[in-house]
């Protein structure tokens, strides 16, 4: 079972994310925050597999905090959630 962190400060995405995440078997969401600063802290209290992270969040950017989250816990994957679409046309 994998156990997720979801990190976004949209509450309607956290229950997206949650109901989403939660449909897949062997997947658990264990905490749903919304501030970059608490992070680090839950990684330390729970053990987390894997992070869904939105890029803009409260207090900090979620590039900040993966940089600072993967040198403490570098084998947590970090997914980072951003609402911006890049079109590539030929």
């Amino acid at each position: 079972m994998y156990r997720v962190l979801i990190v976004e400060r949209d509450v309607l995405m956290q229950k997206a994310l949650e109901t989403m995440i939660s449909k897949q078997h062997s997947f658990q969401v264990v905490e749903k925050i919304s501030a970059g600063e608490d992070v680090v802290k839950v990684c330390d209290d729970n053990s987390i597999d894997i992070v869904f992270m939105g890029l803009m969040l409260n207090g900090m950017s979620g590039i900040d905090v993966s940089e600072r989250m993967h040198r403490k816990h570098p084998e947590i994957m970090i997914y980072i959630l951003s609402p911006y679409a890049k079109r590539f046309y030929t």
